[in-house]
């Protein structure tokens, strides 16, 4: 789909409704701004509040814990003398924190963030690089004075010093701030590092990985090793196959560290900047340790409150602002559309977001936040002041209710002015898990009209049918629905959509179904992991588990030779079949399983026939320690401990004797230890 299907889509919307009004407040272009820019936004808002109070504060029954972030941005741009060369680009977003009941401890909030701020903007003088506007500036002049010389001077790149925040949990408990910091100082390109801060919204401290568990020592030694396991898979796995530095793992305990961590909606996520464990290429790095795991881990207090809410939010134009809850204005300083927002019911996390659209793959890219609450109560309005483009949406509205996360696009109908809130689940790039938003509407044959995918009772146990529309797929097991995953993709690139489903069917073994979502015709197939097919032949299936990794379909699954390894092999839709490709830039070789980078070295104990790359038949000595890499089903791939590769075969011997044999000789006595699991 491309701007002309999403200007069919205007009318869609789901959990938000629009009204339409007056279109006299909308759509006129900014003024121009000067290049020494006033903040961007302001806030006017009151906000919700918890159990505790710090001293000294009141709070009266009818109040809730609301807690509000606005974000500010000041900007500048920097010439030289003749006012004809652009040497710095500046711009640095403030969010302003307001807790309705708690001003004390937004207090000491603020003060925090506005100490950022001021460092960012005027440097550190004990720093040993090149930090605040006026050293950026200096550098640049620097810069542009030698290419002069040296008749150059149009080869200068104006310099950057820019930093965006942005809010990924704010709530009675706990509030977390993260900051994207872009610089470039005329090098070969630009830089982008994460940090954030953690507060607790109950007293204003800021949170260290130390307060969130009661034994911090332990906490961080259990955190090491979920981070490993959290490295290798999902969006992670190409890099565990290719990507990391090796001996990446031992710098994984170097990152949880105060300042690279922060809380979102789904646990703590911990940041690998760009060169901390893998090449600038790579870009940054975060992994997720999850709230089911973290409720384990540290105190309660911490991990997200449970605020049952049950509304949405409705909206219209209004040709005059009126009174509202909450004021806001973008940038516009009261020449804006009114948008009137209403919240009919409790709505949670509610955010205001900057978005562009991108043309080529029909997605919208987050520019930034704008405003964030807690959560509005039933009733409470919102006015916002903005631009509001024709069609082609600039914000993007979100909630959780009812369990869900619930986006709209704020447009105007091209028409009539009036105002649209764009189904947001349109706009979701695939692939796409949506087991948690089910029932989930999405247009999946392109032709405009959303299709409902669900699952519902199959009338068995332990399984449950797969529908689009009401039309049944296939019964598909389920017997635990906390370890199922269902995707929406798009494998062959067509504008239709694919779905693939897996579910755990015990210990070890994911068998994985697909369809194409538009004819729910079933998917083939090849090339099977170890056990092949659904037992009840359902559908052709293959056993493993789904894993998308920079939008490339991988099956996770168990390897059982000299030990036991999660492993994981490329798939890709050629000609109506799921294959594993014989050639791919990727892996070592032609549709092997891979293990996922692993730790676990062996020791060989007696003389092993091999096959070294580069040098031919071979043996590796007792003491020889090796790391594998893959196999594909007989032949094992290693590298020794001083970087050496090679393969060796394997026998599967069935029987009193039956298990794996290298030269005749049972794997067990050929190393000192197989970490066989169990």
């Amino acid at each position: 789909m491309r701007r002309k299907t999403l200007c069919l889509l205007l009318a869609a919307v789901i959990g938000f409704s629009a009204a339409a009004c007056d279109p006299s407040g909308s759509g006129r272009e900014p003024s121009a701004v000067p290049e020494t820019a006033v903040p961007e936004s302001r806030t006017d808002t009151p906000a919700p509040t918890g159990t505790a109070v710090p001293e000294g504060e009141e709070k009266t029954a009818s109040e809730t814990v609301r807690v509000t972030v606005g974000v500010e941005t000041e900007s500048r741009t920097f010439a030289d003398d003749s006012g004809t060369v652009t040497l710095l680009d500046y711009a640095a977003d403030r969010p302003r924190v307001e807790i309705r009941g708690r001003s004390g401890a937004a207090e000491a909030i603020n003060r925090v963030l506005e100490e950022d701020l001021r460092r960012f903007r005027e440097g550190e003088e004990s720093a040993d690089y090149v930090t605040g506007q006026e050293a950026f500036l200096s550098a640049a002049r620097e810069d542009l004075s030698w290419r002069r010389k040296d008749g150059n001077g149009d080869s200068f790149v104006p310099y950057m010093l820019q930093r965006r925040a942005g809010v990924p949990r704010g709530d009675d408990r706990v509030l977390s701030v993260v900051f994207d910091e872009t610089t470039f100082l005329g090098g070969v390109h630009p830089y982008t590092g994460r940090s954030a801060r953690n507060f607790d919204t109950r007293t204003g401290a800021e949170l260290k990985l130390e307060d969130l568990a009661e034994d911090p020592a332990a906490f961080l030694d259990r955190c090491a090793d979920r981070l490993w396991e959290e490295s290798r898979g999902g969006e992670n796995t190409l890099m565990a196959m290719a990507g990391y530095y090796d001996g990446y793992e031992d710098t994984l305990p170097e990152l949880l560290r105060d300042g690279n961590w922060y809380f979102n909606e789904a646990g703590l996520v911990v940041i690998a900047n760009p060169y901390e464990i893998a090449p600038y290429a790579a870009g940054r790095i975060e992994c997720t340790l999850p709230y089911d795991w973290l409720r384990w881990q540290i105190k309660e207090e911490y991990l997200p409150p449970e605020q049952p809410a049950e509304g949405r939010i409705t909206g219209e134009i209004l040709p005059q602002p009126g009174k509202a809850d909450v004021m806001l204005d973008d940038g516009t300083q009261g020449q804006g559309a009114c948008v009137f927002l209403t919240a009919e019911g409790d709505v949670r996390d509610v955010r205001l977001t900057r978005v562009s659209y991108n043309n080529w793959n029909n997605t919208f890219t987050e520019n930034g936040t704008f405003w964030v609450a807690s959560g509005l109560a039933a009733g409470e309005t919102l006015l916002l002041r903005t631009w509001i483009g024709d069609v082609i949406p600039t914000l993007k509205l979100s909630c959780v209710s009812a369990g869900q996360k619930r986006e709209v696009y704020i447009s105007q109908s091209g028409k009539d002015g009036s105002l649209v809130l764009l189904d947001g689940t349109q706009f979701l790039s695939l692939p796409l898990e949506i087991t948690d938003r089910l029932p989930f509407s999405r247009d999946v044959d392109g032709d405009s009209v959303p299709e409902v995918i669900d699952l519902t009772d199959a009338g068995e146990e332990d399984y449950r049918r797969l529908t689009v529309d009401g039309e049944p797929l296939s019964d598909v097991f389920s017997a635990d629905p906390e370890r199922m995953h269902l995707w929406l993709t798009d494998l062959d690139a067509d504008g239709k959509a694919e779905l693939l489903y897996c579910a755990d069917m015990g210990s070890d073994d994911y068998v994985t179904s697909a369809w194409h979502a538009d004819t729910l015709e079933p998917i083939r197939f090849t090339m099977e992991t170890r056990n092949g097919r659904d037992g009840r032949e359902r559908t052709d299936t293959a056993d493993g588990k789904v894993v998308f990794s920079m939008e490339r379909l991988f099956l996770e699954s168990w390897t059982y030779q000299l030990g036991t390894y999660a492993s994981v092999r490329p798939y890709e839709l050629l000609d109506g079949s799921v294959i594993a490709p014989e050639n791919t830039e990727y892996l070592w070789g032609s549709g092997d399983w891979e293990y996922l980078t692993n730790r676990v070295y062996l020791t060989v104990k007696r003389d092993l026939p091999v096959t070294m790359d580069g040098a031919g038949d071979g043996t590796l000595l007792p003491g020889t320690r090796i790391l594998l890499l893959g196999t594909d089903g007989t032949t094992v791939r290693f590298r020794t401990e001083d970087g050496l590769t090679g393969t060796m075969a394997l026998e599967l011997h069935d029987g009193d004797d039956s298990g794996w044999y290298i030269g005749g000789v049972r794997e067990t006595d050929c190393f000192e230890m197989l970490p066989y699991a169990g």
